[in-house]
This record gives structure tokens, C-alpha cells and sequence, in this order.
């Protein structure tokens, strides 16, 4: 593919990381589509009264600024999201080998580019979905990091 067309063209993807003991795997690239749901189901497990036992919460402000969720907790993936996001043979092999907990936990990363592109230019979430997910990031969060969170959501909303 010609590097001048991806350059006007960018395709964000949230990395997604295995953990296996203290071992984290390589990254996972999901697809466009994989953002959205993860903001969709951290939203969902934030209904949840044990959730804040559920995540733990990182941050890097070296180069883009990103925030790794670190849960425990499996995503559904129903056919449907399979078939029409492209769903790969990898990431439906991490998701067996969560299931029979060779993987312990997922890592998401997601940087400022992606959350601006959720809302700018992402048709299937809501304004409201972005800020529940800033709500309930900040809220689980360890109060040494609000201050990033602050200024990494308020740039972004």
C-alpha cells in the first residue's frame, strides 16, 4: 500500500495486551471498531458495584499520551461483530486462551489519537458513551493519576 495514501488515511487500532503471570504478550491490534467496544463494555462493567476491584489503571505521557486498563474481565463477541468487524484468528485465540485463563488479564492501550477519532469521526458512539467512559475511568482510578486523566479527557471531549 502507498505510504502517502496511509499517511492522509490514518487507520487507528487499540493495542490489546495478554498478561500471563507478570508477562505481557505482544500486542494485538484491533480493529477501528475495537475502540468503540472497549468504551462500550468498560461502560457496562462500570454498572457494576465490585468494578472498581475489576480494573487497575496506568498512564504514559511519553510521546502520545495513552492510558492502559488492565481487566480481567472477557468481552463478548458475538457472530455478528466476528463477521462484520473482521474479527482476526489471533484475537479470537486470546480471547480461548483468557477463556481457559492461560491469559490472565487483557491490557488495553488507548492513546489521544484514538479517543479523537471515537469522537470526531466514529459514527456508532455517543458523545454521552465518551463521557460515562471518562466518568468511570477517573472515578477507578489512583488519585496520583487524575491529573493526567484531567488534562487527557478534556482535551479529548
Amino acid at each position: 500500500m502507498d505510504s502517502a495514501i496511509n499517511k492522509y488515511n490514518p487507520q487507528f487500532s487499540g493495542l490489546l495486551y495478554g498478561k500471563i503471570g507478570n508477562h505481557k504478550t505482544k500486542p494485538i491490534l484491533c480493529c477501528p471498531n475495537g475502540d468503540a467496544k472497549f468504551v462500550k463494555f468498560i461502560n457496562k462493567l462500570g454498572n457494576d458495584e465490585s468494578f472498581s476491584n475489576k480494573i487497575k489503571i496506568s498512564y504514559s505521557d511519553k510521546g502520545l499520551k495513552k492510558i492502559f486498563i488492565e481487566t480481567e474481565e472477557l468481552p463478548k463477541i458475538n457472530i455478528f461483530e466476528k463477521i462484520f468487524f473482521n474479527t482476526t484468528k489471533i484475537q479470537s485465540k486470546a480471547l480461548k486462551m483468557r477463556q481457559k485463563g492461560v491469559i490472565s488479564s487483557f491490557i488495553y492501550q488507548f492513546n489521544e489519537l484514538e479517543f479523537k477519532h471515537l469522537k470526531e469521526d466514529y459514527l456508532f458512539i455517543t458523545k454521552k458513551q465518551l463521557n460515562k467512559f471518562s466518568e468511570i475511568i477517573k472515578k477507578n482510578s489512583p488519585k496520583e493519576i487524575q491529573t493526567f486523566l484531567d488534562e487527557f479527557f478534556a482535551n479529548n471531549i
